[in-house]
């Protein structure tokens, strides 16, 4: 198995953004009535788990050279 299909495609810089990003969030770890209280977080409900997230997403572009 090739290590580029192991991680999605995404290369190691790309992995290291959004894992940065995603630990910077003031909405992660949040639960209840303090994530539908917190400015720019929402609560987000699947079948067999819900979590607060970001209202909106992060497009992570490349750098122009």
């Amino acid at each position: 198995m090739d290590l580029m299909e192991t991680y999605g495609g995404l290369s190691l810089t790309a992995r290291k953004s959004y894992r940065r990003r995603v630990k910077s969030s003031n909405c992660r770890g949040k639960v209840g009535v303090e994530c539908r209280k917190s400015r720019g977080c929402k609560k987000a409900k699947g079948r067999s788990r819900s979590y607060c997230r970001k209202m909106t997403n992060k497009r992570r572009r490349k750098p122009r050279n």
